[in-house]
Order: structure tokens, then sequence, then C-alpha cells
């Protein structure tokens, strides 16, 4: 009876031990969420110090890259490369989270963008729009097609005001914006 006992209150122990660091993550995460949208350079600092091991779940794991990814761009420091925000695409793919799938996608076009990878840009940028379409998020929808006008605009010189309307529609339809 001992050991029983002795052992569902290890089990318990640890059990409640990784709630306590699940729960931990994403309070961390919820942080950075909140700083990007008021002060991205303090998320960006944030972000580069968290010890990564508090991130328990592949979810966690996924929602920081995109983070750093989000806060990196508004810091005006592009990653060299795709392989973080890449961990975000995979895990929302496989779990059809499609709004945070579209925001992923959206960072990686700007990546390729910085990078010079214009054919690729479009591409994903293209991808990003029809996910973005089918969750309905408008300031992201206007994000997507402000960068696909830019894109074509520098990079084609070609003029596609249908992805400008666009952007501007989506724009309106957002409290506070245009």
């Amino acid at each position: 009876m001992k050991l029983k006992t002795l052992l569902f209150s290890v089990l318990l122990a640890i059990i409640c031990y990784s709630c306590t660091e699940s729960k931990y993550g994403n309070q961390i995460l919820d942080k950075a969420e909140v700083l990007i949208a008021e002060s991205p350079d303090s998320a960006y600092a944030f972000l580069n110090v968290i010890n990564q091991d508090v991130f328990t779940s592949n979810g966690q794991r996924a929602r920081f890259a995109r983070l750093l990814t989000k806060a990196q761009y508004r810091n005006y420091k592009t990653a060299k490369n795709d392989s973080l925000i890449q961990i975000a695409i995979s895990y929302y793919e496989k779990n059809n989270m499609k709004k945070e799938l579209a925001e992923s996608y959206l960072l990686r076009g700007n990546i390729e963008i910085e990078n010079k990878q214009t054919h690729k840009a479009m591409q994903t940028l293209q991808i990003a729009s029809e996910l973005g379409e089918d969750v309905g998020e408008d300031f992201l929808l206007g994000q997507i097609y402000s960068n696909l006008y830019d894109l074509c605009k520098s990079e084609y010189n070609a003029d596609q005001i249908p992805f400008a309307e666009k952007a501007l529609e989506h724009y309106k339809n957002v409290d506070g914006m245009v």
C-alpha cells in the first residue's frame, strides 16, 4: 500500500510540475505577444533572453518561433533564412491552425523578400492570402495584400492595383484603421 501511495504521489508531482511548466511557458508567450503590439523592440529583447527550455510543447515552440520571427521583422532584423519560422509553419499545418499559419507564411514571405527570393515570396504570400481569406482576418489580409502590391510594383515593375484595393478593403474593416 505504501508503494502505491508513493508512486501516486510521485506521479501527481510530475503532473503538477508539467502543468506549471506549461502554464509558465504560455504566460511568457502571452506577455511577448502583448509586447510585440505595444513595443516591438522590448518584445525582441525579451524573446532573445528567454530560456527556451520552458516551452514544453510543440505548440509553445511553434508560437515562440512565430513571435520571435515577428519581433525580428518589426525591428527590421529579418532573418537570413526561414528555418525558425518553418518550425511554426510545420506545426500549424499539421494542426490545421489557419490564422497562425497565414501569419507564419506572411512572415516567411517577408524573409524571402529581404533575401531577394522574389518568385518564392510571391508564392508564399499567395498561400498566406488564401489562408487569410479562409479565416477572414482583415488586418492580416491587409498586410498580405500590401506586401503583394509592393512586391509586384518593385520587383516586377507591374502595377497591381487589385492588390492595393484588396489591402485597403481589408484595412477599412479593422477598427481604428484608415
